[in-house]
């Protein structure tokens, strides 16, 4: 996973999509790949994709704060206040 973030810290953001769906689909319940998964799709303008990534993170982890967060972030972009406010409520 370090090489992983390492892409994403990098700034090639499609690679490290591609590779953070790959990490994901061989263990769905590893928390900082659906985290990392979420992130960068937020940081190519896919909330949509983000939301359902960050979802999975802390439907492996409830108590995930940085995801609650991203989350509601993402929420926000995504113009679903109320979800956005339940989520930071949880946070």
């Amino acid at each position: 996973l370090q090489r992983i973030i390492f892409i994403f810290s990098r700034g090639d953001i499609p690679e490290a999509i591609l590779c953070f769906e790959s990490a994901v689909q061989r263990d769905s319940k590893h928390v900082r790949a659906w985290q990392f998964l979420g992130r960068a799709q937020a940081e190519n303008d896919k909330d949509d994709l983000a939301i359902a990534a960050l979802n999975g993170a802390i439907k492996a982890d409830p108590g995930n704060l940085d995801a609650l967060l991203n989350l509601a972030v993402s929420y926000t972009n995504d113009f679903h206040k109320d979800k956005a406010l339940d989520t930071l409520v949880q946070w």
